[in-house]
């Protein structure tokens, strides 16, 4: 009987520091700056008066289990080719769509969607911005 909980609690042990998802793998905003070849995203902690005062416009208030009451601004520029310059897009009312899903994603009123993922060794995002979709790292 001692070798069968022995067996279950090395089983248990296992699942839990080599595969559990949640242990690697992240869904909350780290401040930084990220770049892919189309563009670049900024991602700044900002407090509750000034995500309140933005009435909803490239902020986020991350809803993570890792986070919360976390405010965040998004800035996410897509380099235009003609002005040879960033153009800065907006977010309007971002919400969380995904609340078990790992990772998260969040959604803004116009289809557009960010997810933050975060592991051990990396930062990225993946956002769906006009049908297309972008990984910044």
């Amino acid at each position: 009987m001692k070798k069968v909980y022995l067996i279950f609690i090395c089983a248990i042990l296992s699942i839990f520091f080599c595969g559990c998802d949640y242990i690697h793998h992240s869904n909350s905003f780290v401040e930084g700056t990220y770049t892919c070849e189309e563009g670049k995203l900024i991602v700044t902690a900002i407090d509750e008066e000034t995500y309140k005062s933005r009435n909803g416009v490239n902020v986020v208030e991350d809803d993570s289990i890792e986070r919360t009451n976390q405010y965040y601004e998004i800035a996410f520029f897509l380099y235009d080719e003609d002005s040879q310059s960033y153009v800065e897009l907006a977010f309007y009312n971002l919400v969380q769509t995904s609340v078990k899903a790992q990772p998260c994603f969040y959604e803004d009123e116009n289809g557009n969607d960010i997810c933050p993922q975060k592991t051990y060794y990396s930062v990225q995002y993946v956002i769906g911005y006009d049908g297309k979709d972008y990984i910044l790292n």
